[in-house]
């Protein structure tokens, strides 16, 4: 069941991709005033197509895997909820039951629609990208290519970049983490020095001990709750010396 609803889970993120691309390529074929379809009809397909899957994946798929493995979504306490959930189970019921709480799936699509409808103007922008490109001359196309290439590099590590926060975002940190792992994070560095390369590390519950944390990046997706991140764990020894150090992706 779990593959089943993998499946269309893609399907339907497919469709959201493939959809505005394949409206604009109808409607410039159609009409020269394609542009004002395509921003007024896109729109609309793509709430639609937002509204749909929001209700998919974070409602009744829920809703389908909490009856499948047992769960008595009725019962009046958890022994009555979770009697008929096989006990290898009861872990991954548990967190698709917090994951159907909160706010509900209308609000989290609407949150979606804002969010993605920019979307429209990435394919729009895109195609005519593409288009142009198209039309470049080999050599311009290659130094093209070699500039989009280098601009997508990593940035150099910059301190004051580094704890640069737009509201509750840092900037920087997720372009600056690799070169900061290859090339300024030393062995035998003290935690007095570290601190004072990156500033004052966050607090996480379940941080082990004589490890800071830093958070390097964190998406929130088509939700209130963050759905993704990455964080850099550093871990001293018993002496405040540097130990090892790692980068950590999570997932809800």
């Amino acid at each position: 069941m779990e593959t089943v609803i993998t499946i269309i889970d893609f399907l339907l993120f497919l469709i959201g991709i493939g959809v505005p691309v394949l409206l604009l390529a109808i409607l410039k074929s159609k009409t020269k005033y394609y542009r004002i379809f395509y921003f007024l009809i896109g729109l609309l397909v793509l709430s639609g197509i937002i509204w749909l899957s929001t209700w998919w994946m974070l409602d009744k798929s829920n809703h389908i895997l909490l009856e499948y493995y047992g769960y008595d979504i009725d019962g009046m306490s958890e022994k009555e909820r979770f009697y008929k959930v096989l006990p290898e189970n009861v872990e991954r019921v548990k967190s698709i039951e917090v994951s159907i709480m909160g706010i509900g799936w209308p609000l989290k699509a609407i949150f979606g629609i804002i969010i993605l409808s920019p979307y429209l103007l990435v394919v729009y922008f895109g195609n005519w990208i593409f288009e142009n490109f198209r039309n470049l001359k080999k050599s311009q196309l290659i130094v093209a290519i070699l500039l989009i290439g280098f601009l997508s590099c990593g940035r150099k590590f910059d301190k004051e970049k580094w704890n640069k926060k737009d509201d509750i975002f840092y900037d920087y940190r997720e372009s600056m983490v690799k070169d900061l792992m290859k090339n300024h994070l030393k062995e035998r560095m003290t935690y007095n020095e570290v601190c004072e390369l990156l500033g004052t590390s966050e607090i996480f519950p379940a941080t082990p001990p004589y490890t800071i944390c830093y958070e390097i990046m964190v998406d929130f997706g088509w939700n209130i709750d963050p759905q993704r991140g990455k964080e850099l764990y550093i871990e001293f020894t018993s002496d405040s010396i540097l130990k090892e150090f790692r980068l950590v992706k999570w997932k809800h």
